[in-house]
């Protein structure tokens, strides 16, 4: 089963591993933060999970209510003694904490403005005293260099999560630190499993049989795909949206063109020509070896072969399309397609010039039209403009070019 992983350092994908047979489990998220970014519940969240999130800094307890309307949020800190402390804010960050030196260190050497806000505090006992009992399948703990209080105020014989995850670093360093509350965990008979380089698993003694989903990292087998928050997608997420962008232009240009295409007035005007070509092409005429044969007495550089290439073009398409009318209403079609060919002079004088150069489809035409409307059609070459006087004429010495060539041949 493929998950999204929404952990900064892939926490979720090594506690999911080892718990994904847990039908609708429990968590406990100490330091919670942002309900999505950075988030290790989330995806057991999305599963059916439920549980107790303890964040202090106001915001975020807020965007956990919204977002996580059936879980329980603590709005405090937890420490080793009940009352009240300082915290300092770093807003827009999960660096906030209630370390004065740590606090001081981001402003520093980040230019990271904090505030300090009173909050309520607790113990880890007192605030989840409602879970005695409870099977608690994971417990993170993430305060930010706060961790020994909060581990301080813990009482293992109320509150045995299977595993635990407690970060192991000075905030915003690699520098490990976790001598001050390791033994504490172990002395609860809980046995380390997996350092990460930013936080250490630990699993209940009872619970060994877990010990070895951490046995390696997150790795390919683990079917895991990341969100676009994530600091691993950083650099490609905004390359994936120019380039999804970019597509969109290009289909949006592609419709434009079908849709004037398809409503314009030469689209409109081809549609019998694309009817008659395709009758004749499923009456097994011959149309397409005829025009091949056309096409190989000339030369493609010749002037003639370049001015009509569009003709070209569309004879060949049209040859393509099958024909969806029947043979009985073949010739009404014909002789109306020609009355309405005869109002537009140019694509007319173009039909007739094309037609003298095809001989064998002239005859099928002129036995399937009436002499009456042959001379309905006919008409004067004064009527074309200048440039459709000039492409006919250029036609007609084609036509003439393969006449004299043919009865060489004969």
């Amino acid at each position: 089963m493929t998950i999204t992983s929404y952990a900064q350092n892939f926490e979720d994908v090594m506690l999911w591993r080892a718990l994904k047979h847990i039908d609708k489990g429990f968590y406990v998220d100490i330091g919670a933060q942002h309900p999505i970014i950075d988030s290790v519940s989330k995806v057991f969240y999305e599963h059916g999970w439920r549980g107790v999130h303890v964040e202090p800094v106001p915001k975020y307890a807020e965007l956990l209510r919204q977002d996580r309307p059936d879980d329980t949020v603590l709005e405090m800190a937890l420490s080793d003694i009940e009352g009240t402390l300082e915290l300092n804010v770093i807003a827009e960050t999960g660096l906030s904490t209630a370390v004065d030196i740590y606090a001081e260190r981001h402003q520093a050497e980040y230019v990271f403005e904090y505030q300090r806000i009173k909050v309520q505090t607790a113990t880890l006992k007192s605030a989840l005293h409602s879970l005695k009992g409870q099977d608690v399948h994971w417990l993170k703990i993430d305060v930010e260099g706060f961790e020994h209080q909060v581990i301080k105020g813990w009482d293992s014989k109320v509150l045995r999560p299977w595993i635990m995850v407690v970060e192991a670093t000075i905030p915003n360093s690699t520098e490990t630190d976790y001598a001050s509350w390791d033994s504490i965990i172990i002395a609860a008979d809980y046995q380390f499993v997996y350092f990460d380089g930013l936080n250490r698993f630990y699993v209940a003694k009872e619970h060994a049989e877990l010990v070895p989903s951490f046995a390696l990292p997150p790795n390919i087998f683990d079917e895991l795909k990341l969100t676009s928050n994530s600091l691993m997608c950083s650099e490609v997420y905004p390359q994936r949206l120019q380039k999804e962008k970019e597509l969109a232009m290009q289909l949006d240009d592609v419709e434009g063109e079908l849709h004037f295409m398809q409503n314009s007035r030469s689209w409109k005007v081809t549609v019998p020509l694309r009817f008659m070509f395709d009758l004749y092409e499923e009456r097994g005429e011959g149309l397409i070896e005829q025009w091949e044969q056309f096409k190989d007495q000339f030369m493609e550089n010749s002037r003639s072969w370049y001015i009509s290439i569009k003709l070209r073009f569309l004879i060949d398409e049209l040859c393509k399309i099958k024909s969806l009318l029947t043979l009985r209403n073949a010739a009404d079609f014909l002789i109306s397609l020609l009355r309405a060919v005869a109002r537009q002079p140019f694509i007319k004088e173009l039909i007739f010039a094309m037609l003298d150069l095809m001989p064998n489809l002239k005859h099928q035409v002129l036995q399937v039209v009436t002499p009456v409307t042959i001379r309905e059609i006919v008409f004067s070459i004064d009527d074309l403009s200048p440039q459709a006087a000039q492409i006919y004429a250029e036609l007609k010495q084609l036509h003439t070019i393969a006449g004299k060539k043919n009865a060489h041949i004969n």
